[in-house]
């Protein structure tokens, strides 16, 4: 068995392949971020891979790809204090404690001891639109409060969460008249410092405001968006960078000094060189993480030929199911088999083996459509992020690995628990290019 691709990320933190081509990274913007190995927020420059770190462990977890272009609406994102942000009934320590860049830039909101809304506010760059879900989300650290609320909107038009500032814990939500709430949850970045985030539509297209506020009860009573209630001295909270972008669920983080939204490119990684290649069978594998899969359909690997999908992979919103399906060729419907489940940010290993007219999937150690009928030859496209409908592919990937030919099952099985066979390495046919980002295709 030929070994005709394989690069591990965790092993060697470039785009050097231990066996087969080298790869290019391509994203034009300037604001991609990660996790550095110090457990910090980096910015990373255009074209650069961005393997990120746990900010608690600081261990690796591998390159991470995220296959949509994305905006970030909320502006002076590092500053509180900055034009544009309007206190109500509290105060602004600037500079108070070292934020999540491991610069000291994390504001204290200090609360008036009085019966009001408290908290700090700020309209967006430009208009957002209806019916279109966004997810707002900012860094929070407890500072006497014990619990915060995060919510986007206006008058009449928004929704929001509150949490539990000991635990990161989503709590409560609230809506207005016409804003939808879909869902919420936190990231843990420790030492009691959570970046939480919550998802939902306006009823409305204009301009909102990002709330950022304070709360001594995991049901206050929510006045246009913000809590109302009398205050206790020294019941404040630690608050710094929100981020509102059109999206299901929470992304990178983007910084936004400015006056205007910030916009991240997609990540398209590549080569042009397939002299690997078999055109006639072959064996994808596939270990990595993929993110709130809860929240969107989430593309996985896949096999296509053209624009024309022929053995392909998803990750079920609501379950995290991953989904084998053929297309054939006068068609475009999903063919279910039996589904293996991945979890949000949890490592799976996922296995395609294919030759003409026949295909196997196994996903962490079991088959999830064995036997699947192609009808079609083997392709010369094996990887894609783009389904209509899908959310580009949004995760870690730390290996893929290309057999020349097609495995049986024990060893498909096998293979998708980290057990692989004894390997030659070797070239197959020449094929088309590969790429995996927002128009992301191995083959492409």
């Amino acid at each position: 068995m030929s070994l005709a691709f394989r690069k591990d990320f965790m092993s060697s933190q470039s785009l050097v392949s231990q066996v087969g081509p080298n790869l290019t990274l391509v994203n034009s913007s300037i604001t991609p971020t990660k996790v550095n190995s110090s457990g910090f927020l980096e910015a990373v420059a255009a074209n650069t891979p961005r393997f990120t770190y746990d900010p608690i462990t600081l261990a690796l977890k591998g390159l991470w790809i995220e296959g949509t272009t994305r905006t970030n609406q909320a502006i002076y994102n590092q500053d509180l204090t900055a034009t544009g942000w309007v206190l109500e009934d509290a105060t602004i320590d600037s500079n108070a404690a070292v934020s999540p860049d491991g610069l000291t830039e994390f504001d204290r909101i200090n609360v008036s001891v009085t019966n009001a809304r408290h908290g700090v506010y700020r309209t967006s760059a430009s208009s957002l639109n209806a019916a279109t879900p966004y997810t707002i989300s900012a860094f929070f650290k407890d500072d006497g409060a014990g619990f915060c609320v995060l919510s986007a909107g206006n008058t009449g038009d928004w929704f929001g969460a509150i949490f539990n500032l000991t635990t990161g814990a989503a709590v409560g939500s609230t809506v207005g008249t016409t804003g939808t709430y879909t869902a919420a949850g936190s990231e843990d970045w420790g030492n009691g410092l959570y970046r939480v985030w919550v998802t939902g539509l306006f009823g409305t297209s204009t301009s909102k405001y990002t709330f950022l506020c304070p709360s001594e009860s995991a049901s206050p009573t929510i006045s246009f968006g913000r809590p109302t209630y009398l205050a206790t001295a020294g019941a404040d909270v630690f608050a710094w960078g929100p981020n509102l972008i059109a999206s299901k669920h929470i992304e990178s983080f983007l910084f936004n000094p400015g006056a205007s939204a910030t916009t991240r490119s997609s990540d398209v990684l590549s080569t042009s060189d397939m002299s690997w290649w078999n055109q006639n069978q072959g064996t994808l594998y596939f270990r990595g993480r993929q993110f709130h899969v809860a929240l969107q359909e989430n593309a996985m690997p896949a096999i296509y030929e053209g624009s024309t999908y022929r053995f392909r992979t998803r990750a079920n919103a609501g379950s995290g199911a991953v989904v084998v399906l053929v297309v054939p060729t006068a068609g475009n419907s999903w063919i279910a088999g039996t589904t293996g489940t991945i979890v949000h940010d949890t490592q799976f290993e996922l296995v395609l083996s294919c030759a003409e007219n026949n295909g196997d999937c196994f996903l962490d150690g079991a088959s999830i459509g064995s036997t699947v009928s192609l009808d079609v030859p083997w392709p010369a496209t094996i990887f894609q992020t783009d389904i209509p409908g899908v959310d580009d592919f949004n995760g870690i990937i730390e290996e893929i690995r290309y057999y020349n030919t097609k495995v049986d099952d024990t060893v498909g099985l096998a293979m998708s628990s980290g057990t692989f066979p004894v390997e030659v390495s070797g070239s197959g046919q020449s094929g088309p290019g590969l790429s995996f980002g927002s128009m992301g295709r191995m083959g492409a």
